[in-house]
């Protein structure tokens, strides 16, 4: 299907209430302790994120995650990431051997030159163990013993830096390969023969080797990494590592094209460290992307890329209904560098998130406002109405709400032109319902084989600013 979007806005007043809308899955590339590269990790929780991905916050990714997951009064944090690895990983190995045969082999040779009998009674390979890519494999042993009871199974022990990883008792070799390779802690298991009679070699402490990573990351790294992700639906794109400026345009062609394959994905990219502002908004201003906001300020204690994560979970946390602007991002106490009023109207017309002081006893911060860095201007000079965050994000979730898969899925109904309208019509109704939009009207065509759907929706005018004119007279 092909979704033409058009968004229009009218000034009708807002209805504060808000209402179901969720945005919230953000992908995330980056660098992370325990990850293949080309794999792509899904996860639900912060949990599942650090073990799937490690723990260790030497990595970037580990500690973007963690800001991407906190919740506040008013935001969920994210409700899922995608993540993937950039650049080239290999990951450690060993190989678990059989004991070598005591039974002497008396089928001679079938051709002069084959190998010897020693040969043939020594130990074989069984089973290869491979950890997920990077360094932290090398750190991994294998400890094989006797089971305390049944014949023929073993006590297979695990380590990762000398502390317990993963114990089996009394398991045979099928059911050990099969068992962790179900597990969640990263390693799997590969059998190298085809029979299963072999008995493992007694083993303590037998070490991983091999397992590389890489910290420096090209242009193609990120292009093959967005190429995999095309298909992949998620509302927000983070990345935590820096990000060369020369990197842009590839960011934005690739997220021009999830937009076009219906795939709708905005970006927030972390700008250099500076507290220059005229150098970042030259930045942007070379970037004019509908589809990329920037960060310029860092938060707390965090690093740049650490303080995007947690601008982007606070925002992935809203429903499409509420707008950032405004809103108080309750664990921040600390913003570097802290702007005048005139540097903060720069970095947000170029497409800045800038963050104030709201209440100085509270050390509280609020968003002043967010904007994407396009820089298309309507009749008055002013930037369109999908350059506003708020806009975009409703935008993006109405192109994925009218995305049919799941309806041309179902078994239980004809898939024509009628029925798809009348699928069409009902979701239009929860849209009106939920207050998504204020009015929306689609015409559904069929061209070429596919469904073309063009939708024209009026979402309610954004409130960033309040301005007020008192006059007092004296009588």
């Amino acid at each position: 299907m092909n979704l033409i979007p058009r968004i229009t806005v009218d000034v009708v007043d807002d209805d504060p209430t808000p209402q179901v809308g969720a945005a919230g899955v953000v992908g995330i590339l980056g660098n992370f302790e325990q990850a293949n590269s080309t794999t792509i990790y899904d996860a639900p929780t912060e949990r599942d994120a650090k073990i799937l991905l490690g723990r260790d916050k030497a990595y970037s990714g580990t500690e973007c995650i963690e800001q991407l997951f906190k919740k506040t009064s008013i935001s969920s944090g994210v409700e899922r990431i995608v993540a993937y690895q950039l650049g080239e990983r290999t990951g450690a190995k060993t190989i678990l051997k059989s004991v070598a045969s005591e039974d002497p082999i008396t089928e001679p040779p079938e051709e002069p030159g084959n190998e010897s009998t020693e040969e043939n009674n020594g130990p074989k390979d069984l089973i290869e163990l491979e950890a997920s890519g990077g360094n932290w494999g090398k750190n991994l042993k294998v400890t094989v013993t006797d089971a305390s009871f049944k014949p023929d199974t073993y006590k297979i022990i695990i380590t990762l830096n000398d502390e317990l990883l993963i114990s089996f008792n009394n398991i045979t070799l099928i059911s050990f390969i099969t068992r962790l390779n179900n597990s969640k802690v990263n390693i799997t298991a590969r059998s190298l023969v085809d029979e299963d009679d072999f008995k493992l070699e007694k083993v303590v402490d037998q070490e991983f080797s091999g397992g590389t990573e890489s910290n420096d990351f090209t242009i193609q790294d990120i292009i093959t990494a967005l190429d995999n992700l095309k298909e992949e639906k998620f509302n927000l794109l983070v990345f935590s590592e820096e990000i060369d400026v020369d990197f842009y345009p590839a960011i934005e062609e690739a997220l021009t094209n999830k937009f076009k394959n219906d795939k709708p994905t905005n970006t927030l990219l972390s700008l250099p460290e500076s507290d220059n502002v005229q150098e970042a908004v030259a930045i942007m201003n070379n970037t004019p992307s509908g589809n990329i906001s920037f960060n310029y300020q860092r938060y707390n204690e965090l690093g740049i890329h650490a303080s995007t994560a947690r601008i982007a979970g606070f925002v992935a946390g809203l429903n499409v209904n509420i707008s950032p602007g405004n809103k108080v991002i309750d664990d921040i106490y600390r913003v570097t560098p802290e702007l005048s009023p005139d540097e903060m109207e720069m970095l947000l017309d170029a497409g800045a998130m800038v963050l104030k002081m709201k209440d100085r006893q509270a050390n509280s911060y609020k968003i002043v406002n967010a904007f994407t860095a396009t820089q298309r201007r309507d009749k008055k000079g002013e930037k369109i109405v999908t350059s506003s965050l708020y806009a975009k994000r409703k935008q993006n979730y109405i192109i994925d709400f009218f995305d049919l898969e799941d309806w041309l899925g179902r078994t239980d109904i004809d898939h024509n032109v009628t029925t798809a309208k009348g699928e069409i019509k009902s979701r239009e109704k929860i849209l009106l319902d939920k207050k998504i939009v204020k009015d929306i009207t689609t015409t559904v065509t069929w061209v070429d084989g596919y469904l073309k759907i063009f939708f024209d929706a009026v979402i309610s005018k954004e409130v960033g600013e309040i301005k007020k004119l008192i006059r007092i007279k004296a009588e």
